[in-house]
């Protein structure tokens, strides 16, 4: 459980973050800002498919288009893209960055889905999966991508605003979302029949219960009250605040993120 959890943040920060910086023009920022995201999100991928916790494949289970052969090779080649991404300097590398945000989303959405068990798998239970993947990636990369842009401003005041209020604005989105998702989450389990799961982990005192609060809690109720503030911040342009804000709140989505993964294999439910 630990090498899937691992795995999950490692992709889902990475292909977030890639999600996060196509808003983002590469004039405003500089060239050295997406080499370095980029290079971050490869790396990341890079120690994510090592990890391999679907169980070791040979070259040629690859491909055979097949899981878990198929979210190995999607990831493998969105990082080989954004490895060679930083060896292009023309307009093909706008195209190249989108095509590595593209095999990743496919890779988190097969990854997502390949937890449904079998019996299960009705429309409600495959959609709050989908969801549930891309919008956890959305909150994991945002917030990497939105403190990697907020340290920008720290060593060139002379930046514009709008990379920030990109990034930011694309966070606050997805800690929404993500806690739309959370809430939808639960009416699923009332839809599919897991009433008493649902009643146990909203008012029952067990250890799942008490790892439910805390992710929702910390994981979407403050870090949704500071993703508002450092929204604020940066319309002031008090890049230093919005910076420092970020510092905690990544450290918050983190907590809620893990705890999620690990109600997810405790109930079998979508958080």
């Amino acid at each position: 459980m630990f090498r899937h959890v691992l795995f999950f943040l490692l992709t889902h920060f990475s292909v977030g973050a890639i999600f996060t910086i196509a808003f983002i023009s590469k004039e405003e920022i500089g060239g050295l800002f997406f080499r370095v995201v980029t290079l971050v999100a490869a790396f990341l991928l890079g120690c994510a498919v090592f990890i391999q916790p679907l169980g070791q494949i040979s070259f040629s289970e690859l491909l055979t288009f097949t899981p878990p052969g198929l979210i190995y090779l999607l990831f493998i080649i969105s990082c080989m893209t954004l490895l060679i991404y930083n060896f292009v300097n023309s307009k093909l590398g706008k195209i190249m960055l989108l095509f590595s945000l593209v095999t990743g989303l496919l890779a988190i959405t097969f990854y997502s889905i390949s937890f449904i068990d079998v019996a299960e798998a009705n429309f409600f239970n495959i959609t709050i999966f989908f969801l549930n993947g891309l919008t956890s990636a959305f909150v994991l990369g945002s917030v990497l991508a939105a403190m990697i842009t907020g340290h920008w401003y720290l060593v060139n005041h002379k930046l514009s605003l709008k990379p920030l209020l990109i990034s930011s604005g694309i966070f606050l989105g997805s800690v929404i979302s993500r806690t739309l998702v959370f809430v939808l989450g639960i009416a699923v389990m009332f839809l599919v029949g897991k009433d008493e799961l649902a009643s146990k982990l909203l008012s029952a005192l067990n250890l799942d219960s008490y790892i439910f609060y805390i992710r929702l809690i910390f994981g979407l109720i403050v870090p949704l009250i500071f993703a508002f503030m450092i929204r604020s911040s940066a319309k002031i342009n008090s890049t230093q605040s919005a910076t420092g804000i970020l510092y905690a709140t990544i450290i918050l989505i983190l907590i809620g993120e893990t705890f999620a993964k690990f109600l997810q294999f405790s109930t079998g439910v979508a958080f």
